[in-house]
């Protein structure tokens, strides 16, 4: 009997947590997107966009995808990410391996991965079955 109650009010601190993580959230993404409106880095950005996407096109050419998914032409792996970072120093010099992972998770955790259909005779790319792993745009990257 005492077990029941117990569920409950465990259920309702991980329900109360749940929502503290989406409000932090929320307001992380709100900052963010401030930021980086802010006239100081639209700046810098306009500054240096032809090196930027250079770069990033060279990323996107490094990005191993296998023949059965030509769909991710225009965005970069989470490899190729972490390599990104380890290549210009980001980390350990400036974030974590693993604040590097969370980043890019981040940025693309509201995109949804493309599922495949097996039976699908016309579409290549669905012979294999499962789903595409979700990649990072130039505008996320940036």
């Amino acid at each position: 009997m005492e077990e029941k109650p117990k569920r409950e009010r465990l259920y309702k601190t991980i329900q109360k947590d749940g929502n503290k993580l989406k409000d932090f959230e929320k307001e992380t993404d709100t900052k963010i997107k401030t930021f980086h409106a802010s006239p100081t880095v639209e700046e810098v950005y306009k500054k240096y966009d032809k090196k930027l996407k250079h770069i990033f096109t060279l990323l996107c050419k490094f990005t191993y995808r296998p023949i059965a998914q030509p769909t991710l032409k225009n965005e970069i792996s989470l490899k190729t990410f972490s390599w990104f970072c380890f290549q210009f120093n980001f980390y350990p010099e400036i974030i974590h391996a693993v604040d590097s992972i969370l980043i890019f998770r981040s940025l693309t955790s509201k995109k949804i991965p493309l599922e495949r259909k097996p039976d699908d005779p016309e579409n290549l790319i669905n012979k294999a079955g499962g789903s595409i792993p979700v990649g990072m745009n130039y505008n996320e990257w940036k």
